[in-house]
């Protein structure tokens, strides 16, 4: 849903996080005089997450460099969430075994009504391939949002409910919840308790610009499970429509087997990963880890990968190195890149992109490893960046189609 054009430092973090490359967690994120009050985030992650990132928009907008690259991707996001109106502070996802929500802090008071009105049509949309249609038969059926209570909180979605069904959740005046409606449940009833790792995560993210982190175990488990055909039950609850009955199908969720076993190993057995992926094994078996990134006048990426024991570092450092090896070549090549090319506008950061990597440190301490990268752009940069992209953009539309 969310697809930004990222400045080069957090083109890395994506990077990271589809390599499952986790971060630093300092002991700063526990320091303080007195405990701040829990955040949303830090009481609604629960021990069945296999990642999250979260990020304070504002960081990025706020810088140069940062703004440019991003262009009007901030834009798209709030138009995609229907808060232009009201600005976003923070934005967090989680993905977990039942699917991926978003956690939203807007930095004005939003108008609960005005977004779920909004929501009818896109809720309804993706909700289900297939149209509803009205009692008579032809004509499409007007759009009802439905809403189910769990505990002190209302979840509103709009449609059957089944596999795709997408929801819509207020948690407080500035604070609300969209995503996979099991996972809005799964979110709001999560009892099971955080690793220490998870809950340091969460515990530093207001000190960062951007903070991600992912559970082993749960990360390979979600990607390696199979995920049985879904199957019709009766409802076991009233649902109840906003403005007229509408009656809703629930589908049967996929429990944990009970036996189930944490094997990296498993995660290679799938043709989508393929031999390709075995130099970053050490990785993917990694416990646990985070990553942060700091954008203030420069961009600090660092990471920690926390390993299973001593006898990985080994291969873990020779896995991370490999990875630093192909955002370097990466950088290499932006200066190559046609300007039909999508990340053509990128090529003024190339050289010091490549220099970042190649700086990087990596230290190993206990069984776990530390990487640091740091860029630090020159003067007129982001003037350069902005340019390029300009030109991009006047080639691509000069070409006929």
């Amino acid at each position: 849903m969310l697809r930004p054009m990222m400045p080069a430092s957090l083109c890395l973090a994506l990077v990271a996080e589809v390599l499952c490359l986790p971060a630093d967690f300092a002991a700063r994120g526990q320091a303080g005089s007195a405990p701040e009050p829990a955040t949303w985030e830090q009481k609604l992650i629960s021990g069945d997450c296999a990642l999250f990132v979260t990020f304070r928009l504002a960081d990025f907008t706020a810088d140069e460099l940062a703004k440019t690259v991003l262009g009007d991707w901030p834009k798209r996001v709030e138009e995609e969430l229907h808060v232009t109106a009201y600005g976003i502070d923070r934005l967090t996802m989680a993905m977990g075994r039942a699917g991926s929500v978003q956690i939203v802090r807007t930095i004005k008071v939003y108008d609960a009504d005005k977004i779920r009105e909004n929501l009818k049509e896109t809720l309804r949309a993706v909700t289900s391939f297939v149209a509803f249609r009205d009692e008579a038969g032809d004509a499409p059926r007007k759009p009802t949002i439905n809403k189910k209570k769990v505990g002190d909180k209302t979840i509103y979605y709009a449609g059957e409910r089944g596999d795709w069904t997408q929801g819509w959740c207020p948690l407080d005046k500035n604070t609300f919840l969209q995503g996979d409606i099991a996972a809005i449940e799964a979110m709001l009833e999560g009892k099971s308790k955080l690793t220490a790792e998870m809950a340091v995560a969460l515990a530093i993210v207001s000190n960062h610009s951007l903070v991600m982190a992912a559970d082993g175990k749960q990360l390979r488990s979600l990607i390696t499970r199979k995920r049985p055909p879904t199957a019709p039950l009766e409802p076991s609850e009233e649902q109840v429509s906003c403005g007229a009955e509408e009656k809703s199908v629930l589908v049967r969720g996929e429990e944990k087997p009970a036996d189930e076993k944490d094997d990296a190993d498993r995660m290679f057995e799938t043709a989508e990963l393929g031999v390709a992926m075995l130099a970053l094994k050490p990785l993917w078996a990694a416990k646990s880890g985070i990553l942060r990134l700091d954008v203030k006048n420069m961009f600090t990426l660092s990471a920690r990968i926390d390993l299973r024991s001593k006898d990985d570092l080994d291969d873990a450092e020779l896995a991370l190195r490999s990875l630093l090896y192909i955002g370097r070549e990466f950088a290499s090549k932006l200066t190559k890149l046609d300007r039909a090319n999508d990340f053509a506008g990128m090529k003024p950061l190339s050289a010091p992109l490549h220099k970042a990597i190649k700086d990087a440190r990596i230290a190993r301490k206990d069984n776990a490893l530390k990487a640091i990268i740091t860029l630090l752009p020159e003067p007129g940069l982001a003037k350069k960046v902005r340019d390029e992209i300009a030109e991009a953009k006047k080639y691509r539309e000069s070409i006929p189609y």
